[in-house]
């Protein structure tokens, strides 16, 4: 009995202990380069190996030209998420309340935190440099500003210039978003204890249906 308990103890602890820890996922796009990782208990799980670097592009008219189009897409998109989450901002707090409770302390258990961004508006022309450099401003305050009302925003490093000179735009940006194991383990044995008495009382009202 008494190596039983002890088992039981540790047992618990070992539950009580994971359930505190977190899962961090970092994302990074800084110097043209895509990396990102999970990890936990500052060990890396996801990738199982460093992604191999895109080889460059050799033929430098058709690199210009992609350049161009990803640049009037990222303007295109930033404005469209931009006007979308100013639609949304207000019914945010109206959905969160109407979450189950799990769901609740789910959000309210990831954090958003070390957000860094290294970004440069450039470009000939000056009015379309400051209308850019506006709608970048805008959209990442609002992003981040949104994003508080749901989950934890912690340390953010957001830097936003504009170059009057550049050829080009600077694009880098790094987070890391962390998940606390507890709330997510209750959500999901949540979610599965509805679903199975959601299923018994679906089978219950078709047997009574039957007879």
């Amino acid at each position: 009995m008494k190596v039983f308990l002890i088992v039981l103890l540790v047992l618990t602890a070992l539950i009580v202990f994971v359930c505190l820890t977190s899962v961090t996922a970092q994302v990074s796009w800084w110097d043209r380069e895509f990396t990102w990782c999970v990890k936990y208990l500052g060990i890396r799980i996801l990738p199982s190996k460093k992604p191999a670097k895109p080889k460059e592009k050799k033929e430098k008219e058709k690199e210009e030209k992609e350049k161009e189009l990803r640049k009037r897409f990222l303007m295109d998109k930033l404005w469209s998420v931009l006007q979308d989450i100013a639609e949304k901002a207000d019914l945010a707090g109206s959905a969160l309340a109407a979450l189950p409770g799990p769901f609740q302390k789910l959000l309210m258990s990831i954090t958003w935190c070390d957000i860094r961004t290294d970004i440069v508006i450039g470009g000939q022309d000056a009015a379309d440099t400051a209308k850019q450099y506006g709608i970048v401003q805008a959209g990442v305050q609002t992003l981040i500003s949104s994003a508080a009302h749901i989950i934890h925003v912690k340390r953010k490093d957001v830097r936003i210039g504009c170059d009057f000179i550049a050829d080009q735009s600077q694009w880098n940006a790094a987070c890391k978003v962390k998940v606390k194991i507890g709330p997510l383990l209750g959500a999901a044995i949540w979610l599965a204890w509805k679903f199975f008495m959601d299923g018994r009382r679906a089978k219950k009202t078709l047997v009574s249906d039957v007879l």
